[in-house]
């Protein structure tokens, strides 16, 4: 009777875990993920049809396809994204790094190649443009920045003002660069590959420096009620990309 019973006993609790590792992944696999992002091209952006495109969103959308797990991507304000993942309404934000302060995916997606956008007609130099007293650069108000950019920016000479800017739209992408156009900065602290696609595409008299103020890895980030989603995201990547 005993070896029964231990038979019974061992018998049960098999079922018990195939029938958890089961449920496991049913859940990872059935399970809607979310993603949001601040419009950031050509590594997230939304598509004249609202879709998620760009080469981080492609990542993202590859890795989890392989897994046969749904995808939404929402487009917003970085620290609008921040907060709901945050507060845990998003399951996941594209393109943050240690300053905003969530887990992260131990695998990059992007580097923010931070750098100055001047006008076309600038004549300083890199160099000339941070040692200068006079210089005016712009930074956003919106941006929990690294400690160390903001340590390099606090070694230059520059006067720095603050702001609010969304570049959603082309209407405000034009208004961004019209605050470095009519002259009331003389540089813009800004992500030099986007910057350089924008002054392409809408033929803004601007230009980019090609030495880089700054360079930060950016990561997919999440709460940590949302690790088992992150681990089955995590692996997904990493797999995609060998």
């Amino acid at each position: 009777m005993g070896d029964i019973e231990v038979i019974f006993s061992f018998n049960w609790l098999s079922s018990i875990c195939i029938f958890s590792s089961i449920m496991l992944a049913t859940v990872a696999n059935s399970a809607s993920y979310s993603v949001c992002f601040e419009e950031w091209n050509p590594y997230a952006y939304l598509d004249e049809k609202g879709e998620g495109q760009g080469t981080s969103v492609d990542t993202i959308k590859q890795a989890l396809s392989r897994k046969e797990i749904n995808v939404t991507f929402r487009q917003m304000p970085h620290s609008r994204c921040v907060a709901l993942v945050k507060n845990k309404e998003i399951d996941f934000a594209l393109h943050v790094d240690e300053s905003d302060g969530l887990f992260l995916i131990q695998y990059p997606v992007a580097d923010w190649t931070l750098t100055f956008v001047t006008k076309q007609d600038n004549a300083m130099t890199f160099e000339e443009l941070i040692s200068n007293e006079d210089s005016s650069i712009l930074i956003s108000r919106d941006y929990d920045y690294p400690k160390l950019l903001l340590s390099k920016l606090g070694e230059t000479q520059v006067k720095i003002t603050k702001t609010s800017f969304s570049t959603e739209s082309p209407e405000e992408i034009k208004q961004f660069f019209s605050i470095l156009l009519s002259g009331r900065v003389d540089g813009i602290l800004v992500d030099k590959t986007w910057a350089d696609l924008m002054i392409a595409r809408y033929q803004f008299p601007a230009q980019t420096y090609e030495q880089l103020f700054h360079r930060e890895a950016q990561f997919i980030g999440y709460h940590a009620d949302r690790k088992y989603k992150a681990s089955v995201l995590e692996k997904a990547i990493k797999d995609l990309k060998r």
